[in-house]
């Protein structure tokens, strides 16, 4: 189908679609107020090839039973009231509704209904009835939105100024990004294990165990790819870095007001190690701010003062032992990175020298 498309179906009127592919070779609509009702199979079903481009659905979507949809390519987009219980992505292919696209990311990629009893209607994605399987949910709302359905293997992102709210118990999230707007997580009492977590400047990430934030406690949240904080950014949750992971920080810190463990083998990005790399002798960068306990691989710290500062490059592989780590407690504490002016030896180097200086000392004893 070109750019005409399929014009002005009906009040009273329904066009059925059954097994095989709508493709489309330019932009087009399907428009009107009658309904377009999906008839094929719940393997496969009506499938829409969009290719690079976009098929818009105005009019009301009705699936026939377990009638099936795919998403072939390109993007579906629909805008009137729609009842189905699955949908099929292929990867990179996306479907929007109501400011929310989901693209997929595999061949598992799904929209499915969540009990699969019954159809039910897809609004806002905030009912709870839908489960959204291995692909990138994507919201862009001005206002304050509220996610329930239930992401299994899934990313989700706030790409709008409106705060976003995840809300749904059994969530498995795989990446969280705040690139436009402040979001919230809940229900995460087993804590969340992420692959990449994105807070762009002046945003804030909240992760709590509970359904409500006032009465809920901040829950655990480890990172083991990228942890990516701008300007001003803030994080609410018991942070965890684990090796292998890499930090990106911002200028005066991630701001939390929560535990932080940082495990060895961590890896700075570039603007920050670059940061880091241009401090004079005594002169520290701050990496994080509010933080109300320090663990750093198996051990607790209250304080590290400068008398009794710990070696950087074990936490962080891409320094040179010219660095130093210092907190400066438990109350609303700063954890630093300090340039010093000569190499401080590694704990097995240091013991190793003055080992070798006590034999010295004996030897010339002896003599």
């Amino acid at each position: 189908i070109g750019s005409g498309g399929i014009a002005n179906i009906g009040s009273n009127d329904k066009v059925e679609l059954g097994n095989g592919t709508i493709a489309a070779t330019a932009d087009f609509s399907i428009t009107g107020s009658g309904t377009l009702a999906l008839k094929g199979s719940a393997d496969k079903g009506t499938v829409f090839a969009a290719h690079d481009h976009t098929i818009s659905i105005q009019t009301d979507v009705d699936s026939d039973g377990d009638s099936a949809m795919t998403i072939q390519s390109g993007t579906v987009q629909q805008s009137g009231n729609m009842w189905f219980r699955r949908m099929y992505l292929a990867e990179e292919a996306s479907f929007v509704k109501d400011s929310v696209r989901v693209t997929g990311l595999s061949g598992d990629s799904a929209i499915v209904q969540s009990d699969g009893a019954t159809k039910d209607k897809l609004e806002y994605f905030t009912t709870g009835n839908h489960e959204i399987k291995h692909s990138a949910v994507q919201v862009s709302a001005s206002e304050a939105r509220e996610l329930k359905s239930l992401l299994t293997n899934s990313s989700v992102e706030n790409a709008g100024s409106g705060k976003l709210t995840v809300n749904q118990t059994g969530n498995s999230i795989t990446d969280v990004y705040a690139s436009a707007g402040d979001m919230a997580v809940m229900q995460q009492a087993l804590g969340m294990n992420l692959g990449e977590l994105v807070v762009a400047d002046h945003k804030t990430v909240s992760v709590y165990t509970g359904t409500e934030a006032v009465a809920s406690a901040e829950a655990e949240l480890t990172v083991r790819g990228k942890a990516e904080f701008g300007i001003g950014a803030t994080l609410n949750a018991n942070l965890t870095l684990n090796s292998g992971a890499t930090l990106e920080v911002a200028a005066g810190g991630l701001t939390m007001g929560s535990t932080l463990t940082l495990n060895e083998g961590i890896t700075l990005g570039d603007s920050t190690l670059e940061r880091v790399r241009a401090l004079s002798a005594g002169e520290s960068a701050t990496l994080f701010t509010g933080v109300d306990g320090l663990t750093l691989g198996s051990t607790t710290y209250s304080t590290i003062t400068e008398e009794n500062s710990i070696l950087a490059s074990p936490y962080f592989s891409n320094l040179t032992n010219n660095y130093v780590l210092t907190y400066t407690g438990t109350d609303n504490g700063s954890l630093n990175i300090t340039m010093v002016s000569a190499a401080v030896p590694e704990p097995a180097t240091a013991t190793l020298s003055l080992l070798a200086l006590a034999a010295l000392a004996a030897r010339r004893r002896r003599k």
